[in-house]
């Protein structure tokens, strides 16, 4: 009995040593799969995607999907028929809710209500027609405790006027005065800074997969493309809560 309990346990290591062995084998073929096809990219996580025998991999906060034996990989959604669920969706979620919490304050052009229940992030431009009129509805989102995080990021090539008038805001020792004259078109067409956080925000935008304006991240990392009234944005809010 004991010889055959110490076989037993022999047989049980050797196996999870084999198992070790081939998860770390599978875990090589994939990311030796995603660098073949993208050498500059960089591998934040790997995880059992929702099909067997493959894996979830996240690129930053994006998703791909990766057979467990490197051969195979796709880029798009998968959708749960019976939830009715963008399973993709939901994983990129998760990760812009990480994500956005990097965001450091240098990069925010803030407007709060003195008690706010609430912050959200909105990506922004002083020449975008919706940024004006979400700004113009600025007092109806205080009355419902929601603070707005501007990123003012840029919708022209470095050096253009424009750009350099949205790098300005970030020197200004008022900036939120500042952001508010940029959207009535009294800009300033020279930089007296680095504008340091105007650089961190259009790499937090590029991290995010955000290349245009208005766009809101929620807490959860949920995003709200384009112009959100006050009351749609609180209906965001409460959904999430």
């Amino acid at each position: 009995m004991r010889l055959l309990l110490s076989s037993l346990m022999l047989s049980s290591a050797t196996l999870l040593l084999a198992n070790s062995s081939l998860a770390l084998a599978d875990d090589t073929a994939i990311r030796e799969a995603v660098k073949k096809l993208a050498p500059a990219a960089s591998i934040d996580s790997i995880k059992a995607a929702p099909m067997q025998g493959w894996s979830e991999v996240a690129l930053g906060t994006q998703i791909v999907y990766v057979s467990n034996d490197g051969k195979l990989l796709i880029s798009g959604s998968i959708y749960d028929t019976h939830a009715q669920a963008d399973l993709t969706e939901a994983s990129q979620t998760a990760l812009r809710a990480t994500t956005i919490k990097k965001l450091p304050d240098i990069a925010k052009i803030s407007f709060s209500p003195a008690k706010p229940t609430t912050r959200v992030t909105v990506f922004t431009a002083i020449d975008c027609g919706f940024c004006r009129e979400l700004h113009k509805q600025m007092d109806g989102y205080h009355e419902r405790g929601i603070a707005i995080d501007y990123v003012v990021i840029p919708r022209h090539a470095p050096g253009t006027p424009m750009d350099v008038a949205t790098r300005q805001l970030y020197c200004e020792a008022d900036a939120q005065n500042a952001f508010a004259a940029a959207l009535e078109n009294r800009i300033k067409d020279k930089a007296t800074c680095k504008g340091e956080g105007y650089d961190a925000g259009t790499a937090m935008a590029q991290a995010l997969g955000i290349n245009s304006t208005p766009v809101a991240v929620f807490a959860d990392g949920s995003l709200g493309s384009g112009f959100l009234s006050p009351d749609e944005m609180a209906k965001r809010i409460a959904a999430i809560k």
